[in-house]
């Protein structure tokens, strides 16, 4: 199925195709589609990609305000009445102001986004009548009976996801990424099964009968604690991974830290104890001293005072 959406805002008309991850939609040049219009607010709605267990394919729900809940200035308009979440059907005329038209369109059959707008709405209205495709693969009322609020939330996690999520199967084909995958990695479907995300994962699973397993791996001087699950069900391997980069620096600079303290402890107690041998043989010293006058003063035989300057006795011997 090709998901597009057919936007007319002050730069003219223009088809967007709509990829398997979840889009913002606003006036700011920071979300995934931009629309040229102050009727537009800077974060107006959200596109979340929605799947629904034992269906083909998938759909979008339209949701008004931004992630963080905040709604648009103007409101969400599907065909004509205001509302503030739906899964987009195939032909749905959506309005975010009065000089923003969009239509959704879902199509079987591979569309030129380019040679679609070239041809002005005739084309698109060709396009509707001879388009019957629907997101799941049904009809549009079994579609109006999918549109749960929780069943929609749940089947757009992995799209909110701040972690990298990828899919495969057994044979090394990548089933699925969620957005933060694509960001990441965008090199990821190009390559082979040498890439470190999918090296010896399925060797693991198929040779060495692992269902569950974890890993650090490096990819690009970036560390990411991978965790592997394999679904039995439906042969797929699922890895999320989280960057640990961060948290493996801070550690490496408290292991530096504690190697130099342990280092300096070390040192200190080795100059400790040399200062504490010092003192002893120097005790050791004194009192051989001490022995070796007083034996000469022991030797004489006459009485025998001896004065310090200060006119102290110091050591004496008796007649």
């Amino acid at each position: 199925m090709q998901h597009l959406l057919v936007i007319t805002d002050i730069e003219g008309r223009r088809t967007v195709e709509l990829n398997e991850g979840s889009s913002s939609i606003g006036r700011d040049s920071g979300n995934s589609i931009t629309i040229d219009s102050y009727e537009i607010s800077r974060q107006h709605a959200m596109l979340l990609r929605v799947t629904y267990p034992g269906k083909e394919g998938h759909a979008f729900r339209i949701t008004d305000g931004n992630l963080q809940g905040k709604p648009s200035t103007n409101g969400l308009f599907v065909n004509g009445k205001r509302d503030d979440s739906c899964i987009l059907k195939h032909g749905d005329e959506i309005a975010f102001g009065p000089d923003v038209p969009i239509r959704y369109i879902v199509s079987k059959e591979k569309i030129d986004p380019e040679q679609m707008c070239s041809n002005g709405e005739d084309s698109i209205e060709h396009l509707l009548t001879l388009s019957s495709a629907t997101p799941f693969g049904t009809n549009n009322t079994e579609i109006d009976q999918l549109d749960y609020p929780i069943l929609a939330r749940l089947a757009s996690f992995p799209e909110l996801f701040i972690h990298a999520i990828v899919e495969f199967s057994l044979t090394g084909d990548i089933t699925y990424l969620n957005p933060a995958a694509i960001q990441q990695f965008p090199e990821l479907t190009d390559t082979d099964m040498k890439h470190p995300i999918l090296s010896g994962v399925v060797e693991d699973v198929t040779q060495n009968g692992k269902r569950q397993s974890i890993r650090e791996i490096v990819i690009s001087e970036q560390v990411f604690e991978q965790s592997i699950e394999y679904i039995p069900q439906s042969e797929l391997i699922r890895s999320y991974l989280v960057d640990i980069t961060e948290r493996r620096r801070i550690e490496n600079e408290l292991k530096a830290v504690h190697k130099e303290l342990a280092a300096t402890v070390e040192k200190r107690t080795l100059q400790f104890n040399e200062a504490s041998s010092r003192l002893k043989q120097e005790e050791k010293a004194l009192v051989a001293s001490y022995a070796t006058n007083r034996a000469l003063l022991d030797a004489i035989p006459d009485p025998m005072f001896r004065n310090s300057h200060a006119g102290t006795i110091v050591n004496f011997k008796d007649p």
